[in-house]
């Protein structure tokens, strides 16, 4: 449950993925730790906008921190490690010698950017989109909002350099001009989309905007102190507190959709009412990421705010990840995902969504199915939907654990409700596909016996064979597939009273309350130290 941080290595985290919508959003590890809060970057957020993004900076990870994950960030030789990536992954753009000069030089100070952005406190805001014809050319009302702090000369000549590269040779009519705005003096360009672009600095802060009106709009945000927080953020921040917050993302669904229903009505392309209807988008208002760190860890938490029950794909299971479920996962494991999901249904809401997209295509696709059921059904008198589909469960479980090599081993489960039934269309369907693929002589399916189980082994022995051997086996309620009888029997081996990943501490406080649709898992020691043996090939 713990993540690994790396952005207070600016450049290797952006290039880890890092990025401002990776961490806020897909809970990525950055800003760690997070810098206190700047008051001028909080201000900065509008009463409404589309998307608002705050990354707050990445302060000095301290070795002895009661954190774990600034800890394992202030670890002297993981500071080496991410610091060597950075440098190799740079250098392998500014000191290649098939990349031109003024490349080279163009690059290195893209990184100089890259760096900033990562590492300093930022905001970035879409505050709204014009894209109805009757409105004339498509604008965008956008502003970033940078706290550069001791590398403010460096970007501002990182910044001044690109420009010049960009316009040096352009016609003085389209070159940037100066302007002033609040009593400073900035630089602007005209451009068809996103409208007019003006950057410049306030002190230590690098501000750039897009769209007419837009500096002028944040100068008297940021410069407002009494302002009062936005009412979708102190929303954010009450629903997902964090102790020290490090980024903050908000996505305002229904404002896009909204703007997405004028395009439709001015004759423009958009996404029918019916797909809306069947992916359950049209019941979604908002999307909140918060990350940052706990008492001990690093946590990222997801608000999807719907109006009414989620439906479509944002529909819950009928059941919740049962802790049986964790309890067939290895205590060893790396990573593991638990989750229910209803294959048969799975499958029927499939063809209703893109019955929703395209009628003709679904009906085509529906009658395809029934056609390769009623083969299947005529080559092994197999019914696919009430003797295969039918017998599976909705319990899932994916999981990597280490394989005593470099690289992990990794297992699919899933459960079974009607053994019975699963079993004899499982005999079914392997004598079919061995005498589809020519026969044992390209391709055999070896049966082994192990603590009791039937342990079932696949080999191609045909012209190309594979690395790997295929084991799957059918135990009393599960199915689990492996790819090698050896990851097999380790897990059939554990002891009964084994309480797998149910007994980590950390998974037992995490899902105390039950009733998650989800469970995941990653523990940062065993994968990093995969890391670090793939670096050094």
């Amino acid at each position: 449950m713990i993540n690994l941080g790396v952005a207070e290595i600016a450049v290797a985290a952006w290039l880890l993925g890092g990025g401002l919508f990776g961490g806020s959003l897909l809970g990525l590890p950055v800003s760690v730790p997070p810098l206190p809060p700047d008051p001028l970057i909080e201000r900065s957020a509008p009463a409404a906008c589309l998307v608002h993004v705050v990354n707050r900076g990445t302060a000095m990870p301290s070795s002895t921190s009661e954190n774990l994950t600034e800890r394992i960030v202030g670890n002297d030789d993981v500071r080496a490690f991410l610091e060597g990536l950075a440098s190799a992954a740079t250098g392998a753009v500014t000191n290649a010698p098939s990349v031109p000069e003024d490349a080279k030089v163009a690059a290195g100070h893209a990184m100089t950017l890259v760096g900033v952005l990562a590492s300093k406190p930022l905001s970035f805001t879409i505050s709204s989109v014009s894209l109805d014809p009757a409105d004339g050319p498509p604008a965008v009302e956008a502003s970033l909002v940078v706290q550069c702090g001791e590398q403010a000369e460096a970007v501002k000549a990182s910044v001044e350099a690109i420009v010049g590269m960009v316009f040096g040779d352009a016609p003085e009519a389209f070159r940037p001009k100066r302007i002033e705005v609040g009593g400073r003096e900035w630089s602007q360009v005209e451009v068809p989309v996103p409208g007019a672009v003006t950057w410049g600095f306030g002190g230590t802060y690098f501000i750039l905007t897009t769209g007419g009106g837009s500096m002028e709009k944040l100068l008297a945000r940021v410069g407002d102190r009494q302002a009062e927080t936005p009412a979708w953020k102190a929303e954010l921040q009450k629903r997902m507190p964090r102790e020290r917050l490090s980024t903050l993302a908000y996505v305002n669904v229904d404002g896009i959709l909204g703007m997405m229903e004028t395009v439709r009505g001015a004759g423009g392309p958009s996404l029918p009412p019916a797909v809306l209807a069947a992916t359950g988008l049209d019941g979604l208002e908002t999307i909140g990421g918060v990350t940052g760190l706990t008492e001990e860890g690093f946590a990222a938490s997801l608000w999807l705010g719907f109006d009414g029950t989620p439906k479509g794909l944002f529909a819950g299971p009928a059941s919740p990840v049962d802790e049986k479920a964790l309890r067939t996962v290895p205590a060893d494991a790396i990573m593991a995902q638990a989750w229910n999901l209803d294959l048969a249904k799975s499958v029927a809401a499939a063809i209703d969504l893109a019955s929703a997209v395209d009628p003709s295509a679904a009906a085509a696709a529906r009658a395809g199915l029934e056609r390769a059921t009623e083969g299947l059904k005529a080559a092994t008198g197999l019914d696919l939907e009430k003797e295969l589909l039918a017998a599976i469960g909705d319990e899932w479980c994916l999981f990597l654990v280490p394989g005593g090599g470099m690289m992990p081993s990794v297992t699919l489960e899933v459960t079974i409700d009607d053994r019975v039934a699963f079993a004899r269309a499982h005999d079914r369907l392997v004598e079919t596909a061995i005498e589809a693929a020519g026969g044992p002589e390209n391709v055999s399916v070896r049966k082994v016996a192990f603590a009791g189980r039937e342990l079932h082994c696949l080999k191609m022995t045909g012209e190309a064979p594979m690395p790997f051997t295929p084991t799957w086996c059918l135990t009393d309620d599960r199915l689990l597939l492996t790819l090698s009888p050896q990851a097999m029997k380790t897990l059939l081996a554990r002891k009964p009273g084994d309480e797998g990943l149910a007994g980590v501490d950390e998974v037992r406080r995490a899902t105390a309350a039950g009733g998650e649709s989800m469970v995941g898992y990653v523990e940062p020691t065993s994968l990093v130290s995969m890391l670090f043996a793939l670096y050094e090939m």
